[in-house]
């Protein structure tokens, strides 16, 4: 037997291998996503710790929300795999900046985490913290 004639029927056999094994596996549906291979559905309820609950909604990439902590209110905008914007609070008076990091900590194709950052006016130091769990 020539090299050749080896050779082809070597192939063949890989390939009857690989097409035999891939007959027996499941067909997995495949979705594509956004940015980071999740989705940016941040719209919902979320456990911000001491900030209390935070009510995001979402139109595109807008985000505005409202939550417990001295009656607070926020909006930004989805950039790639973070939120940014402003926030300011009616019964301190006290406003400022903000930038969460969109997250997926536990199976699921749309974001369950957010890790938070924030700065006020009058100190533009950035704070950690404003870490947030979807419910």
């Amino acid at each position: 037997m020539d090299k050749i004639s080896l050779i082809f029927k070597y192939f063949y056999f890989l390939a009857f291998i690989n097409l035999s094994s891939l007959s027996s596996q499941r067909v997995v549906e495949i979705e594509s996503r956004p940015d980071g291979g999740f989705t940016n559905k941040i719209a919902g309820t979320w456990n911000c710790g001491d900030y209390g609950t935070l009510i995001l909604s979402q139109d595109g990439s807008k985000v505005s929300g409202i939550y417990d902590f001295n009656g607070g209110t926020l909006s930004g905008i989805i950039v790639n795999n973070r939120i940014v914007g402003t926030w300011s609070e009616s019964k301190s008076n006290d406003s400022g900046s903000f930038e969460f990091e969109i997250q997926i900590l536990r199976k699921s194709p749309d974001p369950t985490n957010l890790k938070g950052k924030y700065n006020q006016k009058k100190n533009r130091n950035w704070r950690t913290g404003w870490d947030c769990v979807k419910e």
